[in-house]
């Protein structure tokens, strides 16, 4: 999978989960545009990734553990001083 695919993907998926409408993994996964088990691998890096991922059984839907939302890019180190920066 490109990493612009897996981007879109958790952009979704954090859409889905944020706003409690991913249903059962299998509506999920179809959701996504994956098979159940490519979402269930999918689920898996989340979780190597440390993000507090669990299923809600009575509400039929994922949820993060912790209050948050799913970033994917760079952040800046703000704590360079002026004399690293001019070493880059």
């Amino acid at each position: 999978m490109s990493i612009l695919k897996f981007k879109s993907r958790l952009d979704h998926f954090d859409y889905l989960v944020r706003h409690g409408i991913t249903g059962t993994p299998k509506q999920c996964a179809k959701k996504l545009g994956l098979s159940k088990s490519s979402f269930y691998r999918f689920l898996e890096d989340l979780i190597l990734m440390n993000i507090p991922i669990a299923y809600n059984s009575e509400m039929k839907t994922y949820e993060y553990q912790e209050d948050g939302k799913l970033i994917f890019g760079f952040e800046f180190d703000n704590d360079l001083e002026s004399d690293d920066l001019s070493k880059i």
